[in-house]
C-alpha cells in the first residue's frame, strides 16, 4: 500500500513542505488526537523533550490526525507550548490536501503510546511498519499482538489496576 507514498522523493518533498531539516529526527504519531479516548500526549512530549535537551540532533514530533473537538485541540496545543522548549511540534490534520496520503514519508520513528482499553487492534503501527518505520508503542491490547518487542520496534510496558478496583475507575472515567 505504501510503496508509492514512501519514497526518497516523497520524503524530501514532505520534509521540505514541513520545513524539516535533513538531520532532524521526526517522531510520527498518526491517529485520533484525543487525550481521553485514545492517547494522552504527555508521556511522548516529556520523553521527547528530555531527549532533545540532551542531544545535539534536532528532534520533532509530528502529529498527523484529527481532533474530536476544540477542547482536545486546545489541550494538545497548550501541552506542547508548556513542555516542548527544545522539541519542535507540528500538527498535520488528517485530510490535509497537501498530504493526501498522510505524512508517512516525513517520519523517522513511529510512536503511539495508546493508554486506554479500547485499542483493540492497532492499525497505525502496521501502517508504519509497511512504510518502513521502526515503531515505539505501548504494550497494550492490539499493539502487543502486532509488534514484536525488539524486532519491529520497542514496546513500552503498561500496567492495569489491581483486580477489584475497576468499578471505581470505570465510574470516574
Amino acid at each position: 500500500k505504501f510503496a508509492n507514498f514512501v519514497t526518497a522523493e516523497k520524503r524530501s518533498q514532505q520534509r521540505k513542505k514541513l520545513r524539516i531539516a535533513e538531520n532532524e529526527i521526526v517522531l510520527l504519531y498518526v491517529g485520533r488526537l484525543n487525550y481521553v479516548a485514545k492517547s494522552n500526549p504527555l508521556p511522548l512530549l516529556i520523553a521527547a523533550e528530555q531527549v532533545a535537551a540532551s542531544s545535539t540532533t534536532p528532534l520533532r514530533i509530528l502529529f498527523n490526525g484529527y481532533f474530536n473537538d476544540e477542547l482536545n485541540e486546545k489541550a494538545f496545543t497548550q501541552a506542547t507550548e508548556v513542555i516542548c522548549k527544545k522539541t519542535t511540534v507540528n500538527f498535520v490534520q488528517h485530510g490535509d490536501p497537501e498530504f493526501p496520503h498522510g505524512v508517512w514519508a516525513a517520519g523517522d520513528i513511529f510512536c503511539s503510546l495508546s493508554d486506554n482499553i479500547q485499542e483493540s487492534f492497532g492499525l497505525t503501527p502496521l501502517e508504519a511498519m509497511s512504510a518502513g518505520l521502526p515503531v515505539i508503542v505501548s504494550d497494550w491490547d492490539g499493539y502487543r499482538d502486532t509488534v514484536r518487542d525488539g524486532i519491529e520496534g520497542i514496546m513500552i510496558p503498561t500496567c492495569m489496576p489491581a483486580a477489584g478496583i475497576g468499578k471505581e475507575i470505570a465510574y470516574r472515567y
